[in-house]
């Protein structure tokens, strides 16, 4: 008797063995079940389970009961992923942990809409709701630590974080905007190299971004930081080749004006420098150095400067006038120009207006006095544009504010942003119609 009921468990034992579906994670390669292909009965059998929980969270959201929610939409996620109803699902747990301020996993679960379902409408949200999140990150505080302390994210997982931003969508106004921040968290940790590079990269591969002109001035803005540094005493070409390329390149743009400023600010800096070294010559009875030194001194704009290497090239000459010869200066450097000699007066305020010409206007007349011709022929600097606010430091500082320092990308139209693609699924859209209908089936029971 015994062994008849031992032999009827393993007969019952067997049935059951093979009633059961074998699932490729365990009998497969070392695949993952979510990696491979379904069958048609595994997604009509995944769609039963998941429109049931779908239609369970979706009354719970509704209610404002958003652990509920969280849960049965997670569980779509986990177990029930060959169903079409996985990508909102999956939305809508991105979507309840950013409400939640679980900045980090929200992040991860739109990360996860991204790759699994680039064809979901809800694509160019996540992508944006990404940004959002990683600037938010970059800025400041965002969740708790056991709800009380509050807590900031790593610099390496802010710039994961845009990384994958431009990864997704490299081609919308979202990627330029995350290379520069990019560039703004390796200045804001001092890595100069890394930080010129990542702005180097916003004005190549993004030149019509409005990021690339305060990237072109953010490389100069660090070579003259490091150039002033005791441990980097590098002269100053990179920083005058940087705010030449950003004139260059952005000539109307509003800091056109503060880059001329740094460039004449250089050019006198480096004019002091020459000057120094020549008299430092003189003194040393160097007198070819010296006068080569003073000759670099006269291509500064600062009158004072100039007037002051001129009489040191002719204290040169009066002592060895072959050195002028060699350091090829010849007797008009000695003299004072008449625009310098203009400069030099106490009651000189700078070149005149230009005259404003319309098309009725007549030519202007040909100066008659030596004032007036001298006056004509002085450079006429740009216009100085109004003043702009300039973005606050990196995080760091307390007083950091998010709105200056990433303003949200203005609205512009889906084919700029990602090329094309669904529409934005707005608040007011029936999700039910965005879903796909579950496969029938004889015995789906629905």
């Amino acid at each position: 008797m015994t062994r008849t009921i031992r032999s009827a468990w393993w007969v019952i034992l067997c049935a059951l063995l093979l009633s059961i579906e074998p699932s490729p994670a365990i009998f497969g390669i070392f695949r993952k079940d979510k990696d491979r292909l379904p069958t048609k009965g595994e997604v009509a059998r995944h769609d039963r389970e998941a429109a049931r929980l779908f239609a369970t969270g979706e009354k719970a959201q509704n209610e404002g009961k958003s652990a509920k929610a969280l849960k049965a939409y997670s569980a779509i996620v986990r177990k029930w992923h060959f169903s079409n109803y996985t990508g909102e699902a999956t939305f809508r747990v991105a979507e309840l942990l950013h409400a939640q301020g679980e900045l980090l996993d929200a992040f991860d679960h739109y990360q996860a809409l991204v790759q699994q379902h680039r064809s979901s409408p809800r694509f160019q949200r996540a992508v944006e709701q990404q940004y959002n999140i990683a600037v938010k990150a970059l800025t400041g505080k965002h969740s708790n630590l056991f709800g009380v302390v509050p807590r900031k994210t790593s610099r390496d997982r802010v710039i994961e974080m845009f990384t994958a931003v431009i990864q997704n969508a490299p081609a919308s106004i979202y990627a330029a905007n995350s290379q520069y921040y990019i560039g703004r968290t390796h200045e804001g940790r001092e890595h100069w190299d890394k930080a010129i590079a990542a702005f180097q990269k916003v004005v190549d591969d993004y030149p019509r971004s409005p990021k690339a002109p305060q990237a072109q001035l953010k490389i100069g803005e660090i070579y003259e930081k490091t150039a002033k540094r005791p441990d980097n005493p590098t002269n100053l070409r990179e920083t005058r080749e940087a705010y030449e390329d950003f004139i260059t390149k952005y000539p109307q743009h509003r800091d056109s004006g503060d880059a001329y400023a740094q460039l004449n600010a250089i050019s006198e800096r480096e004019a002091k420098k020459s000057l120094k070294l020549a008299k430092y010559y003189q003194k040393r009875g160097n007198m070819k150095a010296a006068a080569i030194y003073f000759k670099d001194v006269l291509r500064s704009s600062n009158a004072a400067l100039k007037l002051e290497a001129r009489q040191g090239i002719a204290a040169v000459g009066k002592v060895d006038p072959e050195a002028l010869e060699r350091a090829k200066i010849d007797e008009s450097a000695t003299q004072v120009d008449p625009a310098d000699r203009l400069k030099n007066q106490r009651q000189y305020l700078g070149p005149p207006a230009p005259d404003v010409v319309t098309s009725r206007s007549k030519p202007a007349s040909t100066p008659t006095t030596e004032a007036d011709r001298v006056a004509s022929e002085l450079p006429r600097l740009p216009a100085s544009p109004p003043p702009s606010v300039s973005e606050p430091d990196l995080p760091g500082t307390p007083e950091l504010n998010v709105e200056p320092l990433a303003p949200a990308p203005p609205p512009v139209s889906e084919d700029d942003i990602l090329g094309g693609g669904s529409p934005v699924v707005g608040e007011d859209t029936d999700l039910e119609s965005l879903l796909p209908p579950p496969p029938t089936t004889p015995d789906s029971g629905l």
